[in-house]
C-alpha cells in the first residue's frame, strides 16, 4: 500500500490515494485486532502459569516427615519436573508475546504489568524452591526406604500368624461341621485381615518403585491367601449343605418339589467331590460322605414322592413299619 502511485494508464489515471483510503482502515482494524487478540492472551497465560506456579509452591513448602505425606510429596516432586520443561517455555512465549507488543507500541495496562513482573518472580522462587525440594527428598529418601523395608517385615510377621490361624483346629477338624456359619465368621475376619494386608503391601511396593529402591515382596501372601481361599471355599460348602439338609428334612415331604431335590443334591455330590479331590481335608471328607449318604437315599424319595402315590400307599408304607399314617 505504501508503495503505491497514481499511474496513468493510456486516457485513464489509476487513483492510489483513493485505494489507500479504502484500504489502510481495513488494514489498520486488522493488526488491531491481531494485538488485541495477543494482548488477552498475554494476560491468560500469565494469569494461568501465576496460578500454577503459586500451586506447586505451595505443595512442595511444606517438608513432610511423615512415610505416607513423603511418598505424596516425592511423587509431586516427580511430577512438576517432569512437566517444568514445558512450564518454562510457556513463561517464555508469555515474555516474547509482551515484547512483540512493545515493539509494536502497544499499550500495555498496568496492572498487566504488575502480572508479568509477578510472573518473573514466582519462576525465580519456584526454580530457588525446586532446588532445596529436590535436595530435601534425597537427604530423606535413604531413611524412609529403610522404614518401607521394616512395614513391609511387620506385614510378613502378620501373614505368617494368619497363615499359623488357618492350620488351626476350628478350620480343619470336625468340631464345628454342624455350625459352618460360625466357622464362616471367623474366617470373614481373617480375610479382612488379608485384604488390608494386601492393599498396604502394594502401598509399600509403590513406595518402593517411587523413592527407586529394589522391591521386596511377601512370598507366604500368596501361599495364605490361596490357604485361605480353599477353607473358605470348604466352609461355605458345609454351610450351604447344611442349610439344603435342615430344609430337606424340615419340610412337609408332600410338598417338595423331589425333581427339584434331587437336581440339587446331585450337584452337591459332583462339586464336593471336586472338592474333596483338591482340598482333602478332614472336612471335606466328611461333607463328601454326608452328601453321598443322602444322594443314596434320593432313589427312594423320588419313589415317595412319585405325584401318583396316595394315601393308600402312605397307609400301607407306615404300616409296614409299625405307624400310623395321618393324612393331614
Amino acid at each position: 500500500l505504501e508503495k503505491l502511485r497514481n499511474k496513468p494508464i493510456g486516457l485513464l489515471e489509476l487513483d492510489s490515494k483513493r485505494l489507500k483510503a479504502e484500504l489502510n482502515p481495513m488494514r489498520d482494524a486488522r493488526l488491531d485486532e491481531v494485538k488485541a487478540y495477543i494482548k488477552n492472551k498475554a494476560r491468560e497465560r500469565c494469569t494461568t502459569l501465576l496460578v500454577h506456579y503459586k500451586d506447586c509452591l505451595a505443595k512442595i513448602a511444606v517438608k513432610p516427615v511423615h512415610l505416607k505425606d513423603f511418598a505424596g510429596y516425592v511423587a509431586v516432586v516427580k511430577s512438576m519436573r517432569e512437566s517444568e520443561k514445558e512450564t518454562f517455555k510457556t513463561t517464555s512465549v508469555v515474555d516474547q508475546m509482551y515484547s512483540l507488543l512493545q515493539a509494536n507500541d502497544v499499550a500495555i495496562p498496568p496492572e498487566d504489568m504488575v502480572l508479568h513482573e509477578d510472573l518473573h518472580e514466582r519462576e525465580v522462587e519456584y526454580r530457588k524452591e525446586m532446588e532445596l525440594a529436590v535436595s530435601y527428598r534425597e537427604n530423606k529418601i535413604e531413611e524412609m526406604t529403610a522404614l518401607v523395608t521394616v512395614n513391609v517385615g511387620k506385614l510378613a510377621e502378620q501373614v505368617t500368624s494368619l497363615d499359623t490361624s488357618l492350620g488351626g483346629e476350628m478350620f480343619n477338624q470336625l468340631d464345628f461341621i454342624d455350625d459352618g456359619g460360625r466357622v464362616l465368621e471367623e474366617l470373614s475376619q481373617i480375610g479382612a485381615k488379608l485384604d488390608s494386608i494386601e492393599a498396604h503391601n502394594e502401598t509399600y511396593t509403590h513406595y518402593q518403585e517411587l523413592f527407586g529402591a529394589e522391591t521386596t515382596s511377601i512370598e507366604t501372601l500368596l501361599v495364605a491367601r490361596s490357604k485361605w481361599e480353599d477353607v473358605n471355599t470348604t466352609w461355605n460348602a458345609v454351610h450351604k449343605w447344611n442349610e439344603s439338609y435342615k430344609v430337606y428334612m424340615d419340610s412337609e415331604f408332600r410338598q417338595v418339589q423331589v425333581e427339584d431335590m434331587d437336581r440339587d443334591v446331585a450337584v452337591s455330590f459332583k462339586e464336593t467331590y471336586g472338592l474333596h479331590k483338591r482340598v482333602n481335608s478332614k472336612v471335606t471328607e466328611t461333607l463328601k460322605d454326608r452328601v453321598s449318604d443322602f444322594k443314596g437315599l434320593m432313589p427312594t424319595v423320588m419313589d415317595l414322592g412319585n405325584p401318583n402315590m396316595a394315601n393308600r400307599h402312605f397307609t400301607k408304607i407306615f404300616g409296614t413299619c409299625g405307624m400310623t399314617y395321618f393324612d393331614d
